[in-house]
């Protein structure tokens, strides 16, 4: 039985509080992906080294197949070929460096480009400060301290990058990297007895030229590091994580020691992040040591959250560390900010919230009321986005935290893992601790674990949330039966008259303004709905009020700022493109913000390519004071529709538009080829259909089939749209040309069906009735997948009607018991139709009464058939999977390809 991921950390746990033998740890490439280019995108990288044909011949060999890993493995062999080992150690060490921020030109040798010094490469270990380390080996090396010194066993990896040694270090650990030449490792003995935590690096260093990275390299026998890693991890527990199991040295190891049981007293720990089992037990060598003694098995185990909770196992005190997006607010410290910056939309920071920077608003007051009361065991402030939930809740939190010294309050940061949130809600609460969560719709799990907690104890602990009301009236109407809730929405007179007076002493009133009292009363009228503003929420008001005029001068000056920051490996994307990206979200997919629809904060840390810590601490939380944003739940938004039209509108006057929508489209794809997005979240990648010009659309569909290049539907999406668009003859050309390549795409038993549907509405509108209509009796073929669904045979049977009663028209003889037994089908199984025909369906001649529906459909396919053959052959459409799952070609093997039994 394999664990879970709660499983594996109670273990991890227990190991370090009650050692019983020395704990080690074994990391594949899972914990580094999160900041260093993917193995998809160096397998990318090193096809770009090679010739078209070759690039080719990798795409298309056993190995390249077997997507990411096989193709870099294949990518890599070629190019060592071709170019040398050395070019190979170049592409290895400039990724590394990507994820290093100060300058490396210098460190080039001279007239070498791309050539550098081993001893300056190893020196810029010695400034963690420039690098993204990723957080899971930041959590980890917190870990590792918390283990006692005596059972502290040995760190190894199979990654180049040096982050494992730099987080020891920032933990208070001196550590080094000890690098395996290809088979000639250190002694056992000198490596036990070094003053520093050794970091194994079995296949490569990034300062280092050898490296091991092809298939043959990776499977050559070593036999003396094999024997050096079975006396290293002798006896001790290892935890491998991120790592897929290559056939190398240490599974290798692994595999002897388990035949020939030269390590019983050892005991494996292996996690995968695949949460099912049997697909873990595709693994050669997990299959091999599944059920032996001393190995165990945990699925769904994210590498870099499973340390997240290292510091928190204790009851929760002033001492102790909070889970990482978890702040203590008392003491926290007051960051210097302008007025004008929160006025003009920024998000609220500590310094705004502290007493008497903002006047705390009515609806505030209520939440402060009823939290400092003390009775009240949940409290939520619901509204619409951009009502001042935030602010309130901060404000409350400050006071509550400097004016109260009885109580703790805690603070949920914007983006908090699930696995903080699981640690905080496992957590030993002291008594009068106040919890406040904004944006709790992001934190639904974290939530029901806390009002268990309310319900069950009575210890003093208190939560404050926010949430907005669409989610409130629906995916929270659990906590309904124990909040007390407190409105947001309806601005009043001494709320504008508290605002404005504000501005008036910080000097910032707006400059067409006559007066405060003035300003006063028109922010009140724009707050209740003026016809002439555009939304009417509290922060839609201040925007009517402060910047109806200069609104697009000021996003002008703010999109040119923002594109001199570069926040991508690649230094491709900037805030700009991540700024217009949320707002060609918002503006097409969501305008109103009521729909649920637009940028995740998963697809925003696809787009720059960095993990959530990457994505809050260098993109959100600058745009957050500069560029108006808004959360709910896990989307962002900019906080009014006019800004984000605003945006819209100039990346169109700078010509940018149309890029934006492709890297959006891009990004999306990527998630959804990776199946890292749930249905519910396919916004980005559906952005094509979304869009009102067939320019937009051919950018957004061309992102959408670059991000995810083995995708059949990301085709069709794009196709449909473009028909849509009426440019029919466009559209045509690229069905037929996808049509004959269907076996490359992965999911061609899902979207064929639909690229059916597409071809013959297309061939009907470029009058070729007859391959029309051959597209639609394939499209209701019984193999495709999803099943067929009564609206699709009822929507294809009405097609192949319409398009046979055109074909008789034209004198088709051929086409009339095709319309007799279609449309008597659609009859049969869905009743009367309203479906105009220009001629009536006759009884073909050896028909004798009425048929039933089974005998209808076998009598449909049969007369449809032939429209079906000649419909294959001229698109070259391969059809039909082989026992094997791969694609056959001849059309003389075809026979029925429509039962309708199923509806």
């Amino acid at each position: 039985m394999a664990g879970r991921f709660i499983d594996l950390q109670t273990r991890l746990e227990g190991l370090r509080e009650e050692p019983q033998r020395k704990l080690s740890f074994f990391f594949g490439s899972g914990l580094s992906n999160a900041t260093l280019p993917s193995t998809a995108l160096l397998a990318d990288t090193f096809l770009a080294l090679l010739k078209p044909a070759f690039q080719e011949e990798v795409r298309t060999s056993d190995n390249g197949r077997k997507g990411a890993p096989g193709l870099y493995q294949e990518a890599a062999k070629l190019v060592a070929l071709h170019k040398g080992d050395l070019v190979i150690a170049r592409v290895i060490r400039e990724a590394v460096l990507s994820a290093y921020r100060g300058d490396t030109s210098r460190l080039e040798i001279t007239g070498r480009p791309g050539t550098y010094d081993e001893a300056a490469l190893h020196d810029l270990t010695m400034s963690p400060g420039l690098w993204n380390i990723p957080s899971g080996y930041r959590s980890f090396a917190k870990f590792f301290k918390s283990i006692p010194a005596e059972f502290r066993g040995r760190v190894l990896t199979t990654n180049f990058d040096p982050f494992i040694e730099m987080a020891l270090a920032q933990a208070g650990l001196e550590a080094e990297p000890e690098t395996l030449d290809f088979d000639n490792p250190p002694s056992v003995e000198a490596s036990r007895f070094s003053r520093t935590e050794k970091v194994v690096h079995l296949h490569g260093y990034f300062a280092s030229t050898f490296g091991v990275n092809t298939i043959g390299q990776l499977e050559r026998v070593r036999p003396n590091t094999e024997n050096y890693l079975q006396q290293l991890l002798q006896g001790h527990s290892v935890v491998v994580a991120g790592y897929g199991g290559w056939n190398d040295a240490f599974t290798r190891m692994l595999w002897r020691d388990s035949s020939y049981r030269t390590l019983t007293d050892a005991e494996v720990l292996w996690s995968t992040f695949d949460g099912n089992a049997n697909n873990a037990l595709d693994v050669p060598i997990i299959a091999e040591l599944d059920g032996r003694p001393g190995f165990h098995l945990f699925v769904g185990v994210d590498a870099g959250e499973l340390f997240v909770t290292a510091d928190t196992t204790e009851p929760l005190t002033a001492e102790v560390l909070l889970p990482r997006g978890y702040t203590s607010v008392e003491g926290v410290p007051l960051i210097a900010s302008l007025p004008i910056s929160f006025a003009e939309g920024a998000q609220p920071t500590w310094t705004d919230a502290a007493n008497g920077t903002w006047p705390l608003l009515s609806p505030g007051k209520q939440l402060y009321d009823l939290v400092a009361e003390g009775s009240k065991k949940l409290v939520a402030a619901v509204g619409p986005i951009a009502e001042g939930k935030s602010t309130a809740l901060k404000q409350v939190a400050w006071r509550l935290a400097n004016e109260t010294e009885s109580c703790r309050v805690i603070w949920r940061e914007a983006g908090a893992s699930p696995a903080a949130d699981e640690a905080l809600g496992n957590m030993d609460f002291k008594p009068k601790t106040l919890i406040v969560i904004d944006d709790v719709e992001s934190a639904v799990p974290l939530l029901r674990r806390l009002i268990r907690v309310l319900e069950e104890t009575d210890i003093g602990l208190r939560v404050m949330v926010a949430c907005h009301d669409r989610h409130w009236a629906s995916a929270l109407r659990f906590a309904h039966g124990l909040a007390h809730v407190v409105k947001f929405g309806d601005l009043e007179e001494q709320d504008a008259d508290a605002i404005t007076r504000t501005w008036d002493r910080y000097n910032i009133l707006p400059e067409s303004s006559s007066s405060q009292e003035v300003l006063a009363s028109a922010l009140l009228q724009a707050a209740h709905g003026n016809p002439q503003v555009d939304g009417s929420s509290l922060f839609g008001a201040i925007l009517a009020v402060r910047e109806a005029a200069t609104l697009n001068e000021r996003i002008g000056a703010l999109m040119r700022s923002l594109d001199a920051v570069t926040v991508s490996r690649a230094n491709t994307i900037t805030l700009t493109d991540v700024f217009g990206s949320i707002c060609v979200q918002q503006h097409f997919l969501d305008a109103a913000n009521t729909n649920a629809k637009g940028a995740t904060r998963k697809f925003l840390s696809e787009l720059i390519k960095g993990d959530e810590a990457v994505l809050d601490e260098t993109v959100l939380f600058r745009l957050g004071r500069e560029a108006a944003l808004t959360f709910s739940g896990e989307r962002v938004y900019a906080r009014h529709p006019a800004i984000a039209t605003a945006v819209v509108a100039w990346l169109e006057d700078n010509q940018r538009l149309g890029s934006v929508c492709e890297k959006t489209a891009f990004a999306g794809a990527t998630l959804r080829q990776a199946g890292l997005v749930s249905t519910d979240d396919y916004d980005a990648y559906m952005l094509p259909g979304s869009m009102p010009t067939y320019g937009l659309a051919v950018a957004a569909g061309r992102g959408a089939m670059l991000g995810a290049p083995k995708l059949l539907e990301a085709r069709v999406n794009y196709i449909s749209t473009i028909r849509r668009l009426e440019q029919y003859e466009d559209a045509l050309l690229f069905a037929r040309g996808t049509a004959s390549n269907l076996g490359r795409y992965r999911d061609w038993r899902t979207a064929t069906r639909g690229l059916l549907t597409e071809a013959h509405l297309l061939l009907e509108a470029d009058y070729e009735p007859g391959l029309g209509l051959g597209a639609a009796a394939l499209s209701l073929h019984d193999p495709l997948l999803p099943y067929l669904k009564p609206i699709q045979a009822q929507r294809g049977l009405v097609a192949i009607c319409r398009l046979a009663d055109k074909l008789v028209l034209q004198g088709d003889k051929n086409a009339g018991p095709v319309l007799f037994f279609a449309h008597s089908l659609l009859i049969d199984r869905f009743g009367p139709t309203t479906l105009a025909l220009r001629t009536n369906p006759t009884t073909p001649k050896n028909i004798n009464g009425s048929l039933s529906g089974a005998a209808l459909s076998t009598a449909l396919a049969q007369a449809a058939s032939p429209y079906a053959r000649k419909l294959l052959k001229d698109w070259d459409l391969p059809f039909g999977p082989t026992v094997r799952g791969e694609w056959q070609l001849p059309f003389n093997n075809y026979i029925e390809y429509t039962k309708l039994g199923a509806i």
